[in-house]
C-alpha cells in the first residue's frame, strides 16, 4: 500500500470539518484542533503525522495517520490495544486501531487508510524539559526520581515499551511523566515472533537484534536513561558537555567503547552519590547481559529528594510556598519541633465504591503527628494510664514481652486522642503557626494513602507486602518502614487515623468496608489506615488502603492518632 504524504492527510483533515461522515468511518464526531494560523496543530515524524482533535465533549485526543507502511503493523496494533485496554497506569495512554478509517483522495486505487486514536497528553518532551530547567537542579532531581519510579512499574510488567527515549517521554504540566509511540511494543500474544523495529540506537543495546523481543528489551534502555538523568542531576554542565539534541549523556558507540570515552570518567567522577553508583552497576549488569530478568526492579527505586522552606510561629508569606508547584517537601517548626509536609498533586481517583472522586493540591503530613510534637502544641502528652493497661493485656495475651516505656518517646505517634482531642491540638496549631491545618478528609487521606497522581496500585500504601510499608503487630516509632510513591510513611498500620468525615452518609459509602460493629455510624467520625492492633500472623484482618473503622468523637484509644493536612486555601495563602 502506498500511504499518503502528510499534505495529503493534512487536507483531508481540513475537509473532514465540512463532512466529517464523508472521511470518518466511525470517528465522526472528531474536529481538528486549529492553531491562530488556522491550521491543524499537528506533529510528525519518519513513519507518521499525529494531529490534535476534539470530539463534541470537549476531551482532547491524538489521531496518529502513518505516512509508511510496516509490515504486521496491523495485527501488532490489535494485540497491543487488547492488552493495554486492561492497563490502568498514567504512564501509558489507551489506544484504538482502526482500519480503513480515514478517506484521503490519494488518486489510487487505495483511499481508505488506518489510524491510531489516542488520549492527547499535554506537556514537552523528556529532553525539552531537561534542556529547559538544566539551571533547576531540584526540577532535575524529581525528573530523576520520576523516572525511577516508572522504571520500577515498567520492569516487572510482562510487556514492554520497545524504543524508550526521550521524544518517546513525556513530562506533563504536573511533573508525571506518560510514555508515547507504541509502535515497537511487545506484549505476550508476540511471544516469538521478532522485533518490526530496533528502536534509538543510543538507546538500545548495542547487541539488540530483531530475535530480542521480549518483556525485557526495555531494560538496557530504562538504564541508560536513568543514569543519565541521575548524572545529569548532580552535575549539570555534562548535559551540555557530551549531550545532543536527540539523546542524552552516552550515544550507541560509547556503549561499545566503555574504556576509551571520557563521558565515563565524567560520570566515575560522581560515584560518591550512593544512588549514582547503584545505577552505574545496574548498567553495567544489563551491558554485559542484556537483561535484568534476575534483579528485582527495587534496585531501580530512588529518594525522593527534599526542598524545605523552615517557618517558626508566623509565616511572613506563603504566597512562595503555594505558588510553586514543584515545592514537594515544606518543613515546619514549632517550639523547636520540625515536622515536614508532603505535597499531594491535584487529581483524580475512583474510590472502592466506584464513585469519582477530584481533588485540588493539598500537603499532607510526612509521618503520623508524633508525640513531641503534641507535646509542643498542648504542653503534655494525653493521659496514658488506661492505655498502658490495656496495651499490657494485650502483650501478656499474646506471649510478647511488654515494652519499656519508651512507648511514649518522641518519636512515637500520639495515641490515645479523641476526634475531639485532635480539634483542640489543630486549634492550638494554628493559633500558633497562623496557618489552617486540619484534619484530612476522607478523600484526600485516601488519594495520598494511594501514592496521588504516582500510584501504583497497591493492596497496601506504598507495597503489596504489608510487612514493607505497615506495623500491624506492636507499636513502632514513625518512618521506620518504606514510604509510599509520595514519600509518606506509615498511611498503613501504627495507629488509625481520625478523619474529618462523618462514618456513613448514605448507601454509596463503603458499607462492605465498614469496621464500626455496632455503633450507630451515622454519629461516628472516620477512621483510616489500620492500627498496631490489626496483625494476625497469616495476614487475616490486616486492613488495606480502602478499609475504613470510625468511632464516636469523644472516644480514645491506644490505636487513634492522626495526621495533618495543610490545603492550599486562600486563607493560607494570604498569611
Amino acid at each position: 500500500m502506498i500511504y499518503p504524504s502528510v499534505g495529503q492527510y493534512t487536507e483531508a483533515i481540513k475537509l473532514a470539518e465540512q463532512s466529517p461522515e464523508d472521511y470518518f468511518a466511525t470517528l465522526t464526531t472528531l474536529r481538528a484542533v486549529f492553531d491562530d494560523n488556522g491550521n491543524p496543530v499537528m506533529s510528525s515524524g519518519n513513519f507518521a503525522v499525529v494531529f490534535k482533535m476534539q470530539d463534541t465533549d470537549g476531551k482532547i485526543f491524538a489521531l496518529k495517520c502513518f505516512t509508511r507502511d510496516q509490515e504486521g503493523r496491523n495485527e501488532s496494533y490489535r494485540l497491543i490495544a487488547d492488552e493495554l485496554q486492561y492497563v490502568d497506569s498514567e504512564y501509558l495512554t489507551k489506544i484504538q486501531y482502526l482500519e480503513k478509517e480515514l478517506f484521503v483522495d490519494t488518486n489510487t486505487d487505495d483511499n481508505e487508510f488506518p489510524v491510531l486514536l489516542m488520549d492527547w497528553v499535554e506537556g514537552e518532551t523528556l529532553d525539552k524539559y531537561i534542556r529547559k530547567n538544566i539551571d533547576d537542579k531540584y526540577s532535575l532531581s524529581m525528573l530523576a526520581f520520576r523516572f525511577s519510579r516508572l522504571a520500577m512499574w515498567l520492569m516487572p510488567q510482562p510487556f514492554a515499551h520497545g524504543d524508550l527515549k526521550p521524544d518517546n517521554i513525556i513530562v506533563r504540566k504536573d511533573g508525571s511523566l506518560t510514555l508515547v509511540d507504541y509502535d515497537g511494543m511487545y506484549v505476550p500474544a508476540m511471544k516469538g515472533q521478532k522485533s518490526r523495529e530496533l528502536g534509538s540506537p543510543d538507546f538500545r543495546h548495542p547487541m539488540r537484534t530483531e530475535e530480542d523481543f521480549d518483556e525485557h528489551i526495555d531494560d538496557f534502555s530504562l538504564s541508560t536513561i536513568m543514569l543519565s538523568l541521575k548524572a545529569i542531576a548532580i552535575q549539570p554542565t555534562l548535559l551540555e558537555e557530551y549531550g545532543a539534541a536527540d539523546r542524552l549523556l552516552f550515544s550507541e558507540s560509547d556503549y561499545r567503547e566503555i574504556s576509551e570515552r571520557k563521558v565515563w570518567d565524567a560520570v566515575k567522577r560522581l560515584l560518591s552519590d550512593s544512588e549514582l553508583q547503584k545505577l552505574y552497576g545496574v548498567f553495567l549488569v544489563v551491558l554485559s547481559i542484556k537483561t535484568l530478568d534476575k534483579i528485582s526492579f527495587k534496585v531501580l527505586s530512588m529518594s525522593r529528594p527534599n526542598q524545605t522552606i523552615t517557618a517558626t510561629k508566623k509565616i511572613p508569606t506563603l504566597n512562595d510556598i503555594f505558588a510553586d508547584s514543584e515545592l514537594e517537601k515544606i518543613s515546619f517548626i514549632v517550639n523547636g519541633v520540625s515536622f515536614n509536609m508532603i505535597l499531594v498533586s491535584a487529581g483524580s481517583f475512583r474510590r472502592y465504591n466506584g464513585s469519582l472522586v477530584t481533588l485540588s493540591k493539598y500537603y499532607i503530613g510526612e509521618t503520623q503527628v508524633t508525640n513531641a510534637l503534641w507535646k509542643s502544641v498542648m504542653g503534655c502528652l494525653p493521659n496514658h494510664k488506661s492505655d498502658g493497661i490495656y496495651l499490657v493485656d494485650y502483650y501478656l495475651a499474646n506471649e510478647i514481652n511488654p515494652p519499656s516505656p519508651q512507648s511514649y518517646e518522641d518519636n512515637y505517634p500520639v495515641k490515645n486522642i479523641s476526634w475531639n482531642d485532635c480539634h483542640e491540638f489543630l486549634k492550638k496549631l494554628n493559633s500558633k503557626t497562623g496557618l489552617s491545618f486540619t484534619l484530612p478528609s476522607e478523600n484526600q487521606w485516601e488519594f495520598a494513602a494511594r501514592g496521588g497522581n504516582e500510584s501504583h496500585g497497591f493492596k497496601y500504601s506504598g507495597s503489596n507486602n504489608s510487612d514493607d510499608v505497615a506495623w500491624f503487630d506492636l507499636l513502632h516509632p514513625v518512618a521506620l518502614k518504606q514510604p509510599n510513591e509520595l514519600g509518606i510513611y506509615d498511611m498503613s498500620g501504627n495507629v488509625d487515623e481520625w478523619c474529618q468525615d462523618w462514618m456513613i452518609t448514605d448507601k454509596s459509602s463503603y458499607d462492605e468496608e465498614n469496621r464500626a460493629c455496632g455503633l450507630e455510624k451515622h454519629k461516628c467520625r472516620v477512621l483510616r489506615g489500620g492500627s498496631w492492633n490489626k496483625w494476625h500472623p497469616n495476614g487475616i484482618n490486616v486492613p488495606s488502603i480502602y478499609s475504613r473503622n470510625g468511632d464516636y468523637p469523644d472516644e480514645h484509644s491506644s490505636e487513634y492518632g492522626l495526621r495533618l493536612v495543610l490545603p492550599v486555601t486562600k486563607e493560607n495563602i494570604s498569611s
